[in-house]
């Protein structure tokens, strides 16, 4: 019996001990799969820009978005956050499986921390239109999985770091609108994923690296407002994918490749302020898909070619500031009508500005036709050599300049109401009705001084005459 109850006993604690191994491998193991959640929850409860919410309900929050384990894969904040709000509110290490981070517009300061290279799996990166000041940090590169970079409309200062170049898988970088100095760094060639590049509004100095020829996928290189210098690197005209090209408002300088021509795909090209020279226009018009083409403010020339004609799509064409000579071809007419019907041209806002202003353009304008396909049109051709007279049909345009040239001839009163007396100032040769121009001649005034030229040459043949008849009769004339 002793021995019965003995071996009851045993069997009896050997039941509880594995029933308590398996509670106890049970809960652990449950444990280690919540405590990584609880740490998501803990590090959004802890950045103080969610309140009054229920934690446990997390993934239902504006703004965040889980996975089917429930772990946080994206944050989306695109209000204004609590004042004093830093990306140091945020425990990076308590997000793993964070993919995308978009705090835009939400009044963030303070500086990115180097810790933010913890979150390996981050694809989005989104922090633009903040307060956030200090270098862009080196520690960025090891986030070799981001698709976008989006740090535009801030503070940073400093340089761009060659680490960089290690996110080769990089399709948009936006650092625009900053304070950022320095060089390009030659590792930005190293991201043969990019498909934009937006480093305009900064501060930056130096050349455009040769290893920008190796981004042969860049669809929109946008570099306007630095202080870029020199000729574009010869690999530049490799970049044939190019959609939207900026480079407007820096020191570049020599002349335009022939081979710009080979970017069929361009619908914006803005040179703008810098000192490029040369005949460009021979190879812009092969670019057949423009809708922006702004040269203004270089030291371009040559003459318009008739081929103008081929950029149908324009719908700013901005050479002013520069030194085209010649005539305006006839062909440039055809820009000026469209092939749509007046109430599409109207309801898309289909119109075009053209700008020859300040230039050594001579000859006179084109004639046009008038029909019900002319495009709202808005031309400044001031500060010209052009001649011959100011044609009714203007009146038909959006807005005319013709101011400064060689402009001759009576300018109807209709076009004076219409444009103001200043779109025909600083032409010597020409009349109207409204000072400061002088007044034409009328019918009657025009009379009187013929009169006043031919009757002192009258006078003079009858003086003469009577001189000779008195002359023959040996009476002398004085």
């Amino acid at each position: 019996m002793p021995n019965f109850t003995s071996l009851w006993f045993l069997l009896f604690s050997s039941y509880l001990f594995s029933n308590f191994l398996f509670d106890s491998t049970f809960t652990y193991s449950n444990a280690s799969t919540l405590f990584p959640l609880q740490q998501e929850g803990d590090a959004l409860f802890q950045a103080g820009w969610w309140v009054n919410q229920n934690i446990s309900l997390r993934c239902k929050w504006k703004g965040i978005t889980c996975d089917a384990s429930g772990s946080i894969i994206m944050i989306q904040v695109r209000r204004s956050l609590p004042n004093g709000s830093t990306l140091h509110n945020l425990n990076f290490s308590s997000l793993p499986n964070l993919k995308g981070l978009y705090l835009i517009n939400s009044s963030l300061q303070g500086g990115i921390p180097p810790e933010i290279s913890q979150l390996s799996k981050l694809t989005s990166l989104f922090l633009g239109s903040n307060d956030l000041s200090g270098e862009v940090p080196s520690e960025l590169g090891n986030l070799t999985n981001l698709l976008e970079l989006d740090l535009r409309n801030n503070m940073f200062t400093g340089t761009i770091p060659s680490t960089i170049g290690r996110l080769i898988h990089l399709k948009t970088l936006d650092l625009s609108h900053n304070q950022i100095g320095g060089f390009i760094p030659s590792q930005i060639g190293n991201m043969k994923s990019l498909t934009g590049l937006y480093l305009g509004n900064n501060l930056i100095i130096g050349s455009i690296p040769s290893t920008f020829g190796n981004l042969s996928n860049l669809s929109n290189l946008v570099m306007k407002h630095n202080k870029l210098i020199g000729p574009l690197p010869t690999t530049f005209w490799s970049l044939t994918q190019l959609i939207w090209l900026s480079l407007s408002y820096n020191y570049f300088n020599d002349s335009v490749s022939q081979k710009i021509q080979n970017f069929k795909g361009l619908e914006i090209l803005e040179l703008h302020e810098n000192t490029f020279s040369g005949p460009i226009l021979f190879s812009v018009v092969h670019l057949t898909n423009l809708s922006i083409l702004n040269l203004s403010s270089n030291r371009f020339n040559g003459t318009i070619p008739v081929q103008i004609d081929h950029l149908e799509k324009l719908n700013i064409l901005n050479v002013s500031y520069n030194m085209f000579s010649g005539p305006i071809p006839t062909t440039l007419v055809g820009l000026l009508y469209s092939t749509h019907s007046p109430s599409y041209v109207l309801n898309n806002g289909i119109t075009l500005e053209i700008d020859f202003s300040h230039n050594f353009i001579d000859g006179e304008l084109p004639r046009f036709s008038l029909d019900n396909h002319l495009r709202p049109t808005s031309i400044n051709f001031s500060y010209n050599n052009l001649v011959g007279k100011i044609s009714d049909s203007f009146l038909f345009f959006r807005n005319v300049n013709l101011s400064y040239n060689k402009f001759e001839g009576e300018v109807c009163d209709q076009i004076l109401h219409r444009f103001d007396v200043s779109a025909v100032l600083g032409n010597q040769k020409l009349c109207g009705s409204i000072p400061p121009l002088h007044p034409c001649d009328s019918q009657n005034h025009g009379i009187f001084k013929m009169l006043m030229i031919l009757l002192p040459s009258v006078f003079f043949f009858v003086l003469c005459f009577s001189c000779f008849t008195l002359a023959s009769i040996s009476v002398p004339c004085f």
